[in-house]
């Protein structure tokens, strides 16, 4: 999953905890989808930022192979 798939994934799960959606989840259901939900936004954050880090360790040394490698992609 890259950065946007985790923010979609959390804004997914918290319209899930919506109690105007109509569903009868219990306290334990609500928490583990808002502890999931807190967990992709987080992804979504860290994602977010080591793309910003890594276009700046381009443009400052040349070379994010470093970040190509643990992000899965080109800078």
């Amino acid at each position: 999953m890259n950065g946007p798939e985790h923010y979609a994934e959390a804004e997914r799960l918290l319209a899930d905890v919506d109690p105007i959606g109509g569903y009868n989840l219990t306290s334990e259901q609500i928490a583990a989808l808002l502890t999931v939900a807190q967990v992709h936004a987080t992804l979504a954050l860290a994602a977010a930022t080591a793309g910003q880090l890594a276009m700046e360790v381009h443009a400052t040394t040349g070379d994010a192979s470093e970040w190509d490698a643990v992000s899965g992609g080109a800078s």
